[in-house]
């Protein structure tokens, strides 16, 4: 009897003590289980580096295959499609390179400004485009970018475009700043639609 009463408080203080466990938490080995990982995982900076390493590369085959796109239409005479292209080079090198022109390297000043100086000849042999301001821009531009590499840095072939751009920007043709300003300003006719009323 002694040994009865003793084994039923021993399962008493057994109940009382899995009642005061509190039901919803987790065991020690469902815990770790169940935690949330915070630490990144290896693979997933590595699929950020590798589309980063892709980002760059999509961006480089891309502008050199849309300037040589460009040059093609160019020599063919279909300016429109040669301006797509060129100014989509344009735009990849600019991505890659950035805006800021005092950053860039030799190279970078070479392709961007072969790209300008193109998109400059697009302008300007295409009759479509009566203002040849654009030209201008461009090849200004290109000028600009090649002038700032020091002549101690500039390779052959930079001084070779250099010296093409600026015998481009002596073609007959290609507005000034000061020509513009000596442009009869245009009026409509009395009585058109452009007139205004009142």
């Amino acid at each position: 009897a002694a040994s009865a009463s003793a084994s039923a408080s021993a399962s008493d203080a057994a109940n009382r003590v899995r009642f005061r466990a509190p039901q919803d938490a987790p065991s020690a080995a469902n815990a770790t289980a169940t935690a949330p990982s915070t630490a990144p995982s290896s693979g997933t900076k590595s699929s950020r580096g590798n589309r980063h390493v892709s980002d760059v590369e999509r961006l480089r085959k891309d502008a050199k295959s849309r300037y040589n796109i460009g040059l093609i239409y160019l020599k063919t005479g279909d300016y429109h499609k040669a301006q797509e292209n060129l100014e989509h080079s344009l735009y990849c090198h600019i991505q890659l390179a950035g805006h800021e022109t005092s950053l860039y390297d030799n190279q970078s000043i070479l392709r961007i400004a072969a790209v300008r100086e193109k998109l400059g000849d697009c302008y300007y042999a295409n009759t479509a485009v009566v203002d040849k301001c654009l030209a201008l821009d461009h090849y200004e531009e290109a000028k600009r970018l090649l002038k700032g590499v020091h002549e101690e840095d500039a390779e052959e072939e930079l001084l070779e475009m250099l010296e093409r751009v600026e015998d481009k920007l002596g073609q007959e043709g290609l507005c000034r700043g000061e020509e513009l300003r000596r442009l009869p300003s245009v009026h409509p006719l009395p009585g058109s639609r452009y007139d205004a009323k009142g």
